[in-house]
């Protein structure tokens, strides 16, 4: 304690003048003069209590001088922890990542003369400055490091083991990588749970949130920032509560709820005063939020506010992206139309380069708002198409990914739900071989075989249950995946269709014949996928005449003779598995189509007493079944017999190599009745 207090004389002796050389050379003579380096180490412990962030420049000489003095005294980890703050200085407050790299590189030089945990920490800062100047790959590749050398110790106590994971799940997650960023964040959240760190638990409860949010579940989202409300109190750090407030802002603006968005940057903004970047962000979602609902004197207000502090932060890149994210809504505001197409394009273009799409869109859209305001239709059709090609296509993607990710979580808690029900017998037999034991061997045994033989039997039930529950999943998913294409063929035909028919007879008035006819093309393309999609014949003219057309299309757009034989089916079957049996049918042809490399094909449907018998057959260059298992294993061999079976049928394959393939398929019609 007497020789804190001695420094702190010393700092506080020279507050009042420059902190030259001359200060700083005293301010190491206080620390030198202790005897050992257990009286040092203190010393070096409270610089930046004394003289950060206000006397950067000195507290930067001073860590210098630590990693030397540390280094001296064969005191690695010291010198790394030191060489971290120092580079902490370089890339987040004076913004020069490459004195960072190098600072962090010299330090991982040392190599064999650091501790495992140091080394971990020192790829952990080494990803973070990567991420400051947005080379996510690398930082990824850095955080990797960092969680590789924290696995091999093996040490859930360790906080940084958590942090590896909860940076690797972020960059996963920006590189689109779902499933793998929800595995990690689930990591990083057991072993902060384990530690009881709460500030950490906040962290990856925000990754979650963001992660729910950008798979299209805002809802679930919002539940999690609930939860990081409700953990956070007056010890919880004020950035972590300014990153939630700043994040929850988003969510609820996805929801269509500004008022609770603003209310909340509002809130972050009066909470921001010990963290300006955070603060500053806040700035440019306020001005992009009040521009949405067109109240622009309060959305140039805040751009002020930006401007005013844009000095400050210039140098950061992510920063910087904020300033020109609201400079364009500002200017929209102001109706300066040519400068915000100018810098929206600018925008886009940057962040196509970051696959930030939906930031594309938005873009796409505002310059679609400014060429309307123009008067210039035709740039503003061609930007608002472009706006809603790109909101297709996340909706589409926000949809798959939704559902692999359901389909993760799913089968993740199945095969949990089994671990924890075998774990649970092992401890049952356990416990119970103890008591045997503890009466006689003669007992003991015996009772080891009866369990031993319930055992096995619960597991050869749970390997048919779960055969069951696996072949029930792949059916449904078929019906899912039908009543899908169906739904969206409705939409194409409903919706996409009939505004193409509105534009090409709108363009037809104006006798603008080009343009007539590319509308023509592109309903006929919009009407052949929807087609494609869910086949109209087979609702309309019955699964006969379906099947029917079918192999006249075959026959009409291939150099393959097709003859048939095709008795009349309708009626037989409901029309689930009247679209199963056309989706066999339609995957043989293709098959067929695709890989016979035949002259002549076959196709006979029989309509028997007791079954539909129904035979596809080419004769070309066959495969053999014992030899090539890929053919009996790919995705389309698979879903023909998932679809089979859905039919309660029978499919045989019979294939010769140089003669060509058969499949045949027989289906009960009491099954229609089962």
């Amino acid at each position: 304690m007497q020789r804190l207090f001695l420094l702190a004389v010393f700092i506080f002796s020279a507050g009042g003048s420059s902190y030259g050389n001359h200060n700083y050379d005293s301010l190491f003579q206080v620390i030198d003069s202790q005897p050992t380096w257990e009286a040092k180490l203190p010393l070096y412990d409270t610089l930046d209590l004394w003289i950060y962030p206000e006397k950067l420049d000195l507290y930067q000489q001073c860590l210098s001088r630590a990693i030397q003095n540390t280094k001296a005294e064969q005191q690695y980890d010291f010198a790394a922890k030191y060489a971290i703050r120092l580079a902490q200085t370089y890339y987040s407050e004076v913004f020069i990542p490459d004195s960072a790299f190098a600072i962090l590189s010299r330090a991982l030089s040392w190599d064999d003369r650091l501790s495992p945990s140091s080394k971990g920490s020192l790829f952990i800062q080494r990803g973070h400055a990567y991420s400051y100047i947005n080379e996510y790959d690398s930082s990824l590749r850095e955080y990797n490091n960092a969680a590789h050398v924290y696995e091999t110790l093996n040490d859930s106590t360790q906080r940084e083991f958590g942090e590896a994971y909860l940076y690797m799940a972020a960059r996963h997650m920006q590189k689109g990588d779902f499933i793998k960023s929800g595995e990690l964040l689930e990591n990083a959240r057991a072993i902060f749970a384990h530690n009881y760190d709460t500030a950490s638990l906040i962290k990856t409860i925000n990754e979650t949130a963001i992660l729910y949010g950008m798979n299209g579940f805002a809802e679930k989202a919002i539940e999690q920032r609930k939860r990081i409300t409700q953990l956070s109190n007056t010890d919880t750090e004020i950035g972590l509560i300014l990153v939630n407030y700043i994040n929850y802002a988003t969510e609820a603006r996805k929801l269509n709820n500004d008022s609770l968005g603003i209310r909340l940057l509002k809130k972050a903004i009066s909470l921001g005063g010990p963290k300006p970047d955070l603060r500053y962000s806040a700035y440019s979602k306020l001005t992009v939020a009040y521009t949405k609902i067109n109240r622009c004197d309060s959305a140039n207000h805040y751009f002020q506010r930006m401007q005013a502090e844009r000095d400050k932060f210039k140098e950061s890149k992510w920063l910087d992206e904020l300033y020109l994210w609201a400079q364009v809504y500002s200017l929209y505001c102001q109706n300066r139309y040519d400068e915000t197409i100018a810098l929206s394009k600018q925008l886009i273009d940057q962040c196509r380069t970051q696959n930030k799409y939906e930031e594309v869109m938005e873009m796409e859209n505002l310059t679609y708002k400014c060429y309307l305001a123009k008067g210039d239709f035709e740039n503003a059709h061609t930007h608002l198409q472009s706006s809603i090609h790109i909101k297709d296509s996340i909706l589409s993607a926000s949809k798959s990914n939704a559902l692999v990710y359901m389909e993760t979580l799913y089968e993740k808690e199945h095969r949990e739900r089994q671990i924890s029900d075998q774990e649970n017998e092992i401890k049952v037999l356990a416990t119970a071989n103890l008591f045997k034991t503890r009466l006689s061997w003669a007992i003991g045994i015996g009772l080891l075989l009866f369990f031993a033989g319930i055992y096995f039997y619960r597991s050869s039930r749970f390997a048919i249950q779960a055969k069951k529950m696996e072949a029930l999943y792949s059916r449904q998913l078929i019906v899912a995946h039908e009543d899908e294409r169906k739904r969206i063929s409705q939409d194409l035909h409903d919706s996409v269709g009939q505004s193409l028919i509105l534009i090409k007879n709108k363009v037809a008035l104006n006798q603008d014949e080009n343009t007539t006819n590319m509308v023509s093309k592109a309903l006929e393309e919009v009407r052949s996928i929807s087609k494609a999609l869910h086949p109209a014949v087979l609702e309309n003219l019955g699964l006969t005449a379906a099947i029917q057309k079918l192999v006249s299309d075959a026959d009409e757009y291939s150099d393959i003779f097709f003859s048939e034989e095709i008795d009349t089916i309708d009626g037989l079957f409901d029309e689930a598995k009247e679209l199963q049996i056309y989706r066999i049918i339609q995957e043989c042809l293709n098959n067929v189509l695709k890989h016979s490399m035949t002259d002549s094909a076959s196709i006979v449907v029989k309509n028997e007493p007791k079954r539909i018998s129904i035979q596809v057959k080419d004769y070309g260059v066959g495969f053999d079944l014992t030899e090539d298992s890929r053919v009996v294993t790919s995705l389309g061999m698979k879903t023909l017999k998932e679809r089979t079976q859905l039919l309660g049928g029978k499919l045989m394959i019979e294939s010769i190599k140089g003669k060509g393939t058969s499949v045949t398929l027989h289906i009960s019609k009491r099954t229609e009745n089962a």
